[in-house]
């Protein structure tokens, strides 16, 4: 009855207190170092005023070789996700666990580790920071000051440069030398090719992104182009529409009216807009460590292909640390009888990733060879996986099958 009691005790306040009184995950290390402090082991046989005061000593020369640590694999280089990376918090871990005897400097050791990685890893000053059901959404400069971005967790969901001169140039994952950049000049292309006997009405394109971001994609409409992007998270919609933070939508749109920005779930908001009515359709939802699978069944891309246009094309950002969901794309494509490409450009030069682009993995669908234009004659656009085994559905998905072992 207690454990049950204690589960509905902090499931309330993790859900509903500390969403609303902290802005970052503050009750993760809390609740670490109140365990660790709660151990009953024997004391040690010296409790003398020595010993007590290297329980506050050890524990703070812990959390300063932690930070000093942190802060030079940063500057040497190391991946932040990576094993170097996980080495350089293990050492000072494992000096910590030398301190099991005593609880309060265990406690207190493991506290100094957490406190120093985050503020070891908050690099850049922090411009606006929200934290909803969804989570921790912050806007930061880079640790170069150069650009301004915005950070859903620990994935970056878009950037844009502080410097005037630059800020209608897109970045991070959507520069012009990328996948998408190249996407929108075979759509531009096609398209043009496509319709010269039944122009668009106005002359205007439509287009739709799942995911807003920034609104780093903004900066490839064209005067007359009709835009739509869906977000699900309201902390992102805010942000996006501030021009104090970021202004790629504002820059990209004087006129308003042909800009939509559609709060709530993609799949179910998409069925209010009209059949065959997009040009484009771009998915962004899939960068975070927890993807939506539901946007990557075969009932989503039915309904897809039931909004765009027969000669449409249908993009997907699927660069994902932890998960290869190009084999997903390809079953469906191959289920539906769609031509498909993909292209990775995650190895970049280092002049690439100091003009601000970050590695990406795309994937394109259309109806067929014809439609997907230039991509198909480039070949850094190859062909992807279609032998998945199963495809994925509303009532079948295998995030395993997908894992980067």
């Amino acid at each position: 009855l207690w454990v049950s009691v204690g589960g509905v005790l902090g499931g309330l306040f993790n859900g509903i207190v500390a969403p609303a009184v902290f802005s970052s995950v503050v009750e993760y290390p809390l609740v670490m170092v109140l365990a660790s402090l709660c151990r009953r082991v024997p004391r040690g046989k010296e409790d003398d005023a020595r010993a007590r005061r290297l329980d506050v000593l050890l524990p703070a020369g812990v959390g300063v070789v932690t930070a000093v640590l942190v802060l030079g694999g940063r500057a040497v280089g190391f991946d932040p996700t990576g094993t170097g990376f996980t080495l350089l918090f293990g050492l000072p871990l494992l000096v910590n666990y030398g301190f099991l005897g005593r609880p309060l400097r265990f406690g207190l050791g493991i506290g100094a580790c957490l406190l120093a990685g985050n503020v070891a890893g908050t690099v850049g000053r922090t411009l606006d920071v929200e934290r909803n059901f969804f989570g921790i959404v912050r806007v930061s400069e880079d640790p170069s000051g150069r650009f301004t971005e915005i950070v859903h967790g620990n994935t970056v969901h878009g950037r844009q440069s502080r410097d005037p001169a630059s800020r209608r140039t897109p970045f991070g994952y959507y520069t012009r030398t990328g996948p998408l950049g190249q996407v929108f000049e075979a759509f531009r292309s096609t398209t043009a090719d496509n319709r010269q006997s039944s122009p668009p009405e106005e002359g205007r394109l439509h287009v739709a992104i799942i995911g807003l971001g920034s609104g780093g994609m903004a900066p490839y409409a064209e005067p007359g182009d009709d835009w739509t992007f869906y977000e699900l998270n309201p902390a992102m919609v805010r942000i996006a529409e501030d021009p104090r933070l970021f202004t790629y939508l504002s820059d990209a749109f004087p006129d308003p009216s042909r800009l939509h920005v559609v709060l709530g779930d993609a799949r179910l908001r998409l069925h209010d807009a009209p059949d065959h009515y997009y040009d484009l359709l771009v998915l962004d939802a899939f960068s975070s460590d927890s993807i939506p699978a539901h946007l990557l069944t075969r009932e989503a891309l039915a309904l897809y292909r039931a909004k765009v246009r027969p000669d449409a094309i249908i993009v997907a950002h699927i660069s994902n640390r932890y998960l290869n969901l190009g084999p997903v794309f390809g079953a469906l494509a191959r289920d539906a009888g769609l031509s498909i490409r993909g292209r990775e450009d995650t190895h970049l030069e280092k002049a690439d990733l100091d003009a601000g682009k970050m590695g990406s993995v795309w994937v394109a669908l259309a109806q067929n060879d014809a439609d997907l234009g230039p991509l198909m004659r480039d070949a850094r656009w190859v062909s992807v996986r279609r032998n998945f085994s199963q495809v994925w559905s509303d009532d079948f998905s295998n995030l395993f099958a997908v894992f980067r072992w």
